[in-house]
């Protein structure tokens, strides 16, 4: 059998999983200071020990800060946060686990997956974006014209795309009037590291980012312990973000 192709989900895997890689991120949380004790603390070889540190600030986990220093970035919290609720999640509902998980390795499959979630949406839709695409603006508009509740929250600095997705769809549809304000009342703006959505409390997608805000892949779930652990991050993003800008 030809030998499989990797993809990046592989390679950011591979550098968690391997022995201190984690342990080296959680320490970060307060400061990391490079040095003999906190090799000997983690228990790693120094080889060991700085390979796994090249490799979390090659993914944008931890940054060096001042000579010997290591902070955890934004990205790197959020991921050692989203771990422990997770985590948490799945060991206090075991019933609710995910029973099935995809991996997307190609952002125009990652906006496929999510326009076809929001196609079929019943009740709510939970949108956490880096992106605007005319794509979901669509699916988005024609789910609040079923009477879909929709929340979104987007990356700060990305009004003027809203207005590029806002002129194509115009030439699709000209009602815009009731959904742009609905959404605009359920629309918050704020510095998300990475993108995420959830529909009807049942399907749940997150984007994996890398180096320099590169898309890596992207994970779909199905089950509530997932789509519950996303919604919590997602309240915190709506209720700290800044109203959408008005521009039409």
């Amino acid at each position: 059998m030809p030998k499989r192709e990797a993809s990046p989900l592989d390679e950011f895997y591979r550098v968690l999983s391997k022995e201190g890689a984690v342990e080296i991120l959680s320490r970060a949380s307060d400061e990391l200071a490079s040095g003999k004790d906190a090799i000997r603390e983690i228990g790693l070889s120094q080889k060991l020990y700085y390979s796994r540190l090249a490799e979390l600030r090659r993914l944008g986990l931890i940054e060096k800060e001042g000579i010997r220093n290591y902070r955890i970035t934004e990205s790197g919290r959020l991921l050692l946060d989203l771990q422990d609720r997770l985590g948490r999640a799945l060991a206090d509902s075991r019933s609710s686990l995910p029973v099935e998980s995809r991996v997307i390795t190609r952002y125009p499959l990652m906006v496929e997956a999510l326009a076809s979630r929001i196609d079929s949406s019943k009740n709510r839709v939970k949108l956490a974006s880096r992106y605007i695409d005319p794509t979901i603006a669509k699916s988005t508009f024609e789910a609040i014209d079923r009477n879909v509740s929709v929340q979104a929250v987007f990356k700060k600095g990305k009004d003027h795309m809203a207005r590029l997705a806002l002129d194509s769809l115009s030439l699709l549809r000209r009602d815009f009037s009731t959904p742009l304000e609905s959404i605009w009342r359920q629309t918050r703006m704020a510095d998300i590291p990475f993108s995420f959505a959830i529909v009807d409390g049942h399907w749940s997608g997150i984007e994996l980012v890398g180096p320099d805000e590169t898309f890596l892949a992207a994970l779909e779930f199905e089950g509530k312990a997932a789509a519950s652990t996303l919604g919590i991050l997602f309240r915190h993003y709506f209720r700290i973000g800044s109203v959408f800008p008005r521009f039409w």
